[in-house]
Order: C-alpha cells, then sequence, then structure tokens
C-alpha cells in the first residue's frame, strides 16, 4: 500500500541483484516499459499473457545468467 509495484520491484532487485525478475501487469505503456527495465526487470509481459508466453519467459529468465536482459 505504501508504493508501487516498480517500487517493490526495486527493492527486491537490491535485494538480490543478480536473480532475474519477471514482471506480469494490465499495462504496457512506454513509462511502464522503461520503469521496469532502468529497475533492472529481465521481462515485462503485459497482460493477457499465455501460459506458453509465460512458460518461455520463466525458461529464458532461468536459463539467461544475468539480471536483465
Amino acid at each position: 500500500p505504501d508504493g508501487s509495484g516498480i517500487d517493490l520491484l526495486k527493492e527486491f532487485k537490491a535485494d538480490r541483484p543478480t536473480l532475474p525478475a519477471i514482471c506480469m501487469s494490465g499495462y504496457g505503456s512506454e513509462s511502464d516499459l522503461s520503469a521496469t527495465a532502468e529497475a533492472g526487470i529481465f521481462c515485462h509481459l503485459v497482460k493477457p499473457v499465455t501460459v506458453q508466453r509465460l512458460r518461455q519467459a520463466i525458461i529464458e529468465a532461468s536459463s539467461s545468467g544475468s539480471s536483465g536482459r
């Protein structure tokens, strides 16, 4: 309640910088995509998301060996 999802993701990445994070939201605006990229989020999925696309993102994140792309 004290912040946005982006704020939470930034805290998460500050605590675990090498762990790839996947964000899913109902918004795909340039500002949202830019904010998640700046926060070091591996992938920003925009709803609706298929199970296949989510699975693909998880596989890519788990094999990336990095915190972002």
